[in-house]
């Protein structure tokens, strides 16, 4: 079998889902200053940061800093999170430990909105990757961060200045990502893993920063339309459009 190399164009059809474009007034997710008002003292010698945005206006900015219970810990076992969003994490309830290292958070209220957002979750692997999720609106969930292509999760920054942020949002102007895409294509083979998988919703700062919109949040009759440029082995170029309509 010839193999093709991958280049997509992606348009989504998201109109029917979209909220009131808030994008014009935002400040840039890069642009976003990293300060933080105010910080615990810190048992472990490297606590690990990350921030993540909850509305598309990029006001809603929350905090999330891992730390040890003593400095001899293996495991990182506490989470200080900025359950009200102001910048401070020594603010009352904003200390969580757990042994393995994975947080239940409860709801968050945007103090901006005040929308409520439920089963609010944190966990980090052995690994080091850094899993965040949230019900948006106690509806579709939203988790992230996710590679482009195979590798860890979210990795959390050594400083605030180097934190990822991750735009934790279920509506807005979506993007698209691949999912473990492959380097190539054989024509002809539909193994598994030879599909291309895409994820639905926001791109953030960092590696491993792109945040997804569950299904089933897309209606039935809302499909993503792919552009596959391939080219053969003896370099002929080829355009094929289709509809991605499964969902997984």
């Amino acid at each position: 079998m010839r193999k093709i190399s991958l280049s997509l164009l992606l348009v989504a059809a998201l109109e029917p889902v979209l909220a009131d474009d808030q994008k014009a007034s935002a400040t840039p997710l890069e642009k976003i200053n990293r300060k933080i008002a105010a910080e615990p003292k810190y048992q472990s010698s490297a606590p690990l940061y990350g921030l993540y945005v909850l509305d598309d206006a990029h006001k809603t900015r929350v905090w999330a800093v891992l730390d040890k219970t003593s400095p001899d810990k293996k495991v990182y076992d506490v989470l200080y999170f900025d359950r009200n969003g102001n910048g401070k994490l020594t603010d009352e309830g904003e200390r969580i430990e757990n042994e393995q290292g994975s947080f239940e958070l409860g709801d968050f209220v945007d103090p901006n909105s005040n929308d409520r957002h439920t089963i609010v979750k944190l966990a980090r692997n052995n690994k080091g990757s850094v899993m965040f999720g949230l019900n948006w609106k106690g509806k579709h969930r939203v988790g992230g961060g996710y590679p482009k292509v195979d590798g860890p999760y979210t990795m959390f920054g050594k400083t605030a200045a180097e934190a990822p942020i991750v735009k934790m949002v279920g509506e807005g102007a979506f993007a698209v990502q691949t999912w473990s895409a492959p380097k190539s294509l054989k024509i002809g083979n539909s193994d598994y893993h030879n599909d291309i998988k895409f994820f639905v919703g926001h791109a953030g700062v960092g590696a491993s920063s792109f945040s997804s919109v569950m299904h089933p949040f897309l209606p039935k009759d809302v499909a993503l339309e792919a552009t596959l440029i391939y080219e053969s082995t003896a370099c002929k170029k080829t355009e094929l459009k289709t509809k991605l309509t499964s969902r997984c």
